[in-house]
């Protein structure tokens, strides 16, 4: 398996903690130690991994009002679909892409909404 950079960058850099411990761990522990470790670390920060981005579009949507005729939901409900997707949760993905739709079709007549916008909630 390759690891993305932002991952091998992390190999580098995380410090060995057990230099200064009396255990003496082999090289395959220190190894599954340094791996828990950069598991850790992506599971949150890294884009391709972690699950931070749909985490973090999710709070954004709960702080909204529910309104369908909201532009700032629809937005929302766009970048929550867009990481679903990216994490591989295609149906709540779909079922977020599709909510941002509906309330598109609600949305006042002189709401502007961006073309690139509209292509990514295209099913």
């Amino acid at each position: 398996m390759l690891l993305p950079h932002a991952c091998v960058a992390l190999i580098l850099t995380v410090p060995n903690s057990n230099q200064d411990d009396d255990i003496k761990l082999t090289s395959h522990e220190r190894m599954l130690i340094t791996l828990e470790q950069i598991r850790i670390k992506c599971e949150g920060d890294n884009l391709y991994l972690g699950w931070g981005p749909v985490e973090a579009a999710r709070e954004r949507l709960s702080l909204l009002p529910k309104d369908r005729q909201n532009r700032d939901r629809h937005r929302a409900l766009v970048v929550l679909g867009r990481e679903l997707l990216r994490m591989g949760e295609t149906e709540a993905a779909i079922e977020a892409y599709l909510e941002a739709v509906q309330g598109l079709e609600v949305l006042p007549q002189d709401t502007k909404v961006d073309r690139t916008e509209l292509g990514e909630v295209r099913l």
